[in-house]
């Protein structure tokens, strides 16, 4: 088989299409590309298939794009819908560790005081954000896509999780999971996925919403005129729209759960014959007061009387009312989600899936984690007071005789396992899981029957989420903290299910086994594949399927449960009003700042204002993380080499010291800081995400005399002919410290003269005559730390020696946080050689010119973008 798959593979590297990839749709025209390092993919990028959700299109149902544009979109502007995040979910990253490491303790005093103050997170705003975001990407096998008399290939259509306030299209690459495919399919694999609207732009419901100009759940419809575009046009592109797969993670799962009762079962078009809902989880919001409040909420945060107003309202205002919604939520919630609406969702789905009023003749896969839980229950729930307080916060509508069910019939503090938790966090962890999660592919699994077919995924650290890397495994360069074995295995039981409707894998070639009476289903852990009992209780799942806990009558059900009191708060509001964020000004603009492009101002605004990063322990961290936080540095041998945790190496971990870093990261605004706790993260010894390539060091007469305090970053795909620049990167302060310690002349403490000593003070000595230092730029050690990249460069093309390298230096200072210095030089080939001797000779040769600019600089924002963006666009295609 695995011959048979590379045999494939090079066939499809070696067929040439013999024209750039076009597919006219009628109402556009797309050029596709192939995929970087992956020449058997076709990549049609950001194809729209909704018209701008704004002015009356904002909380209203999607419309299909209109009329007809005949120029050719290659798909080079990249959008996402807005994105916003809670202020809790910086901190669940102090919960998970100390749980799995035995220690449960609440919040430390300083981490309590910053969770008193979101407004104090700073978290910045993706320049790629904008309300005009219904656009899909889709990744073909080019083999698949210049042949379409062969037989149509199937598809995988994807939806993204992030809470239902984050998440975008592109957050993984489906390489991976398309080359897993040809283990059950000859014709590989069709990947499609799509953004849908976030927040309080897609999750609205309740009757102050207009029915004739507004629709409640707008989301589900953007997924859903998504689904008919892949039925419309999915063909040209080589996908079999008879044999499509939603698959789903988190927020994307529990749509999947929501199309499945789409309309109450009565919705009779086929847009899907198969469904992957990954840990599927919400809360309901089941009746209409709560849906309002939620809605008054919001425009009191947008500072108008109505929705119609706030339909007037800037897209900047109308994000910003966003933002501070949701970053208002609840510990372990997020305000948005699937509500009842009495249509798309005329009831709570559980209650649906229970009567048979879903959709039939669909098959399922279902997922879950081991440990679905715990990233959303506070470290608060560390005793019964602690518990009772999440159990009201999370179940804010459920009348206190429920709430005293669930405490001590359901989950009562009995700590000898018998219940499933052995602690007061666990017992917290256990009960959100199933209330959200794990109950929910029992529902699933009694509503389909044989249809439907189960695995539980345990791979440490078997938490929410963690499947995705495996999931998306693309190869031991990229993710080497997975393995690569149940990562390949994993992925041929996704895709075959997709093409077959049968699950299996060379790994696990018995398959996801029938559920049946004795519960079974697919185990997955560090040990490989097996089967395993389902471990959820029934009757608590029975209780958590009958809604009591929403403390309201269902829209459309009259059949309210005596013991729940009518009112109460909406679960998303937290009243502890020093959560509420205000609105920051912009900060002030000094002279030296006023030659930057507005657009730099308005994403570097978001440095001291918004937006979050995944609050996860750094063991966990994959590239994708590190890249939010700015630190995904791509060292000399490429993205091989991209900072990415090792687990390994995590017993040597500090917790106390990884604890402080983090929130260093998360909550303190100074990019000096930030920049040194990224420092301690990456570099220091025994730290699981410490890079394997060294700073560059500096060489003087055939041998290294220092190692700089410098990251490198070097761009692996220039434009062809072009040679591409090493770039390093350093802080004003280590680069001082540096400079006074190395590069200063000093007498030596036994020389009768005023004498410097050594190698490198010589060369300081030497450099000072050579370049007089009239700026700071032309300081010595910026010169040396410029050889220092140029000779990284010639060490790395020894083969090929150009005349010049190529040479560029980031500075970020104290204080200016809106910008980095910038220096720029042509090395000449000739003054590398120099150095080669003592004597440094450099007559004929000229020195240098070194330039000095600034460019917008954000230290912790997608790090990589913003340098192709500001530096290396004359020297790159794309990074």
């Amino acid at each position: 088989m695995a011959s048979r798959i590379i045999a494939l593979l090079l066939t499809f590297q070696s067929a040439v299409a013999s024209e750039v990839p076009i597919v006219d749709l009628g109402y556009a025209v797309y050029q596709g590309s192939v995929q970087e390092g992956l020449s058997y993919l076709y990549n049609f990028s950001n194809i729209r298939y909704g018209e701008p959700p704004t002015g009356d299109l904002r909380f209203a149902k999607p419309v299909a794009p209109k009329g007809r544009n005949a120029t050719t979109d290659r798909g080079d502007v990249g959008r996402i819908c807005p994105q916003a995040m809670a202020a809790w979910e910086v901190y669940t990253s102090f919960t998970g560790p100390d749980f799995l490491s035995g220690k449960i303790s609440a919040l430390a005093e300083d981490q309590r005081k910053a969770l008193k103050e979101p407004s104090k997170l700073k978290i910045p705003i993706d320049p790629r954000e904008t309300e005009d975001c219904l656009f899909l990407d889709v990744v073909t096998p080019i083999e698949t896509f210049e042949n379409p008399v062969k037989k149509l290939a199937p598809v995988m259509f994807w939806l993204s999780g992030g809470g239902y306030t984050t998440g975008e299209k592109g957050w993984f690459d489906p390489a991976g999971l398309i080359k897993a495919s040809y283990a059950s399919s000859p014709e590989g694999l069709v990947f499609v996925s799509a953004n849908y609207r976030l927040g309080a732009l897609g999750w609205l419901a309740g009757s102050k919403l207009d029915p004739e100009t507004m629709v409640a759940n707008a989301a589900l419809y953007d997924q859903r005129l998504a689904l008919e575009w892949i039925q419309e046009n999915i063909h040209q592109f080589g996908g079999d729209p008879t044999r499509v797969t939603i698959i789903g993670e988190s927020a994307g799962g529990a749509s999947i759960y929501h199309h499945l009762t789409a309309f109450g079962g009565k919705d009779e078009a086929r847009l899907f014959q198969r469904a992957i809902p990954q840990s599927t989880g919400w809360v309901h919001i089941a009746n209409d007061k709560l849906e309002n409040d939620v809605i008054d909420n919001f425009l009191a945060l947008a500072m108008v009387t109505d929705l119609e107003a706030a339909r007037k309202l800037s897209t900047e205002e109308i994000q910003e009312a966003n933002r501070l919604l949701i970053s208002n939520s609840a510990w372990g919630t997020s305000t948005a989600g699937p509500f009842v609406d009495g249509l798309y969702v005329p009831e709570n789905p559980d209650k649906l899936f229970a009567e048979g009023r879903h959709i039939q003749n669909v098959n399922l896969l279902i997922g879950f984690n081991e440990d679905e839980g715990l990233i959303f229950t506070s470290p608060e729930s560390n005793d019964d007071a602690g518990y009772r307080m999440f159990l009201e916060s999370t179940y804010s509508n459920a009348s206190p005789e429920t709430l005293d069910h669930i405490e001590t019939t359901l989950y009562p503090p009995v700590f000898d396992g018998s219940y499933g938790y052995t602690n007061q966090t666990g017992r917290a962890s256990v009960t959100k899981a199933e209330s959200e999660f794990t109950c929910k592919y029992g529902f699933l699994q009694a509503a389909y029957g044989n249809r439907a077919k189960s695995y539980r995924f345990n791979v440490y650290p078997g938490l929410h989420g963690s499947e995705m890397h495996y999931t998306f495994y693309n190869g031991p360069d990229r993710n080497p903290e997975v393995d690569e074995g149940i990562a390949v295995g994993f992925q041929e039981l996704l895709t075959s299910f997709a093409a077959t409707g049968n699950a299996t894998s060379l790994a696990a070639p018995q398959g996801v086994p029938v559920y049946g009476e004795e519960r079974r289903m697919l185990y997955i852990s560090n040990e490989g594949f097996g089967i395993a009992k389902d471990e959820t209780v029934p009757e608590r799942c029975k209780f958590w399927q009958s809604g009591i806990y929403l403390g309201a009558s269902m829209r459309g059900s009259s059949n309210r449960p005596k013991d729940l009191a009518p009112g109460g708060l909406p679960h998303c509001v937290n009243n502890n009003a020093n959560f509420i964020l205000t609105t920051s000004q912009s900060p002030p603009v000094s002279e030296s700042q006023h030659t930057m492009p507005p657009s730099a101002h308005q994403s570097l605004h978001g440095l001291s204002v918004e937006k979050s990063w995944f609050a996860m322990h750094p063991v966990f961290w994959t590239s994708q993380h590190l890249d939010l936080l700015g630190i995904r540095f791509l060292h000399l041998d490429g993205p091989r080499h991209a900072a990415q945790p090792r687990r390994e190496n995590a017993v040597k971990l500090d917790p106390v010291k990884i604890v402080f870093h983090i929130m260093r990261l998360a909550s303190i605004p100074e990019p000096e800081d930030k920049l040194k706790s990224a420092f301690y993260l990456l570099c220091v010894p025994g730290s699981p995400l410490r890079p394997r390539s060294k700073p560059p060091k500096f060489y003087y007469a055939g041998r290294a005399v220092h190692e700089t305090l410098c990251y490198v970053f070097h761009v692996t795909n220039p434009s062809p002919g072009a040679q591409p620049p090493v770039i390093g990167f350093t802080y004003y302060r280590a680069f001082n410290w540096e400079r006074k310690r190395r590069y200063t002349p000093r007498p030596h403490p036994k020389a009768k003269s005023g004498k410097t000593n050594g190698p490198v003070k010589r060369i300081c000595k030497i450099l000072r005559r050579k370049v007089t230092p009239q700026n700071w730029e032309e300081d010595p050690y910026i010169v040396c730390l410029l050889l220092s990249l140029a000779q990284a460069q010639a060490m790395k093309q020894k083969r090929e020696k150009p005349d010049t390298f190529p040479v560029r230096l980031l500075v970020a200072v104290d204080g200016e946080t809106n910008f980095a210095h910038v220096f720029q030089a042509e090395i000449d080939a000739r003054i590398l050689k120099a150095l080669d001797k003592p004597t440094i000779n450099l007559n004929g040769v000229t020195w240098p010119t070194i330039t000095h600019t600034k460019v917008a600089f954000d230290p912790y924002l997608t790090f990589p973008h913003r340098l192709v963006a500001e530096m290396l666009g004359p020297y790159m295609e794309q990074m």
